[in-house]
């Protein structure tokens, strides 16, 4: 079974470089062949960036023999757009979106394969917040939140990210969509599940650096576009 782990990347190379030196030594035998039944290739979306990522990405495909598939795009698409571009030049049944921010702790292939395995039509990710993280209240809602997986850490078969339809680019560069995700999710019958994932996320490590000054002006963009979207009440 072929799992691909997808990952968009936009400069700050030193943060990919940590992901990826973590990576190869909690997956060192899936990318080594040494297990028969899974092997993992890893997508990555350089999304326009201008520093030394290209080049360091280069050198982590050779100790990966080969097993990073680099996607290179003349400008930032976004977050949402950089990951479905990642996920269209997967090859994997099963897709992991991981940012490049996190740092796991352990094996994080093997709960999403065996989850999957079980139950192949919900969504996983490594937390689900149910509560007011700052933007999700809306005052139109049966209940005061959504449910929803956050985006640093998403997996399914590749089925059902076809008929979720992926992440809508119009978040862009980023925030709300994976709320977006996870409401479209539920709205359509489909279970979120979190996943026991021992990982570590630092929040925003690129996005926020990259667009510490328009941040507050892009959250807030699209918060409204969300609303519109879904009809939705709440304060702004």
């Amino acid at each position: 079974m072929l799992v691909s782990i997808i990952t968009p990347v936009w400069n700050q190379y030193r943060i990919t470089d940590r992901f990826y030196m973590l990576s190869s030594i909690h997956l060192a035998s899936y990318i080594q062949n040494v297990d028969q039944d899974i092997d993992v290739e890893f997508v990555t979306v350089n999304n326009g960036s201008v520093d030394e990522t290209a080049v360091r990405l280069a050198l982590w495909n050779n100790q990966f023999n080969g097993k990073i598939k680099i996607v290179s795009l003349p400008e930032n698409v976004g977050f949402g757009a950089g990951h479905n571009t990642g996920a269209r030049e997967a090859s994997g049944d099963i897709l992991i979106h991981v940012s490049n921010d996190v740092m796991p702790y352990g094996d994080y292939v093997a709960p999403v394969v065996q989850a999957i395995a079980k139950d192949k039509h919900s969504l996983y990710g490594a937390r689900l917040l149910n509560e007011d993280t700052g933007w999700n209240s809306f005052d139109r809602l049966d209940k005061p939140f959504i449910p929803y997986l956050e985006g640093w850490f998403l997996a399914c078969h590749r089925d059902l990210w076809q008929t979720l339809g992926g992440f809508d680019e119009q978040y862009y560069p980023c925030d709300y969509e994976d709320l977006d995700l996870s409401y479209t999710a539920s709205n359509m019958g489909i279970d979120l599940k979190e996943l026991p994932i021992d990982a570590r996320h630092f929040s925003g490590q690129t996005a926020s650096r990259e667009l510490s000054k328009d941040r507050t002006l892009i959250t807030k963009h699209n918060r409204i576009l969300f609303m519109d979207k879904w009809k939705l009440g709440g304060n702004v």
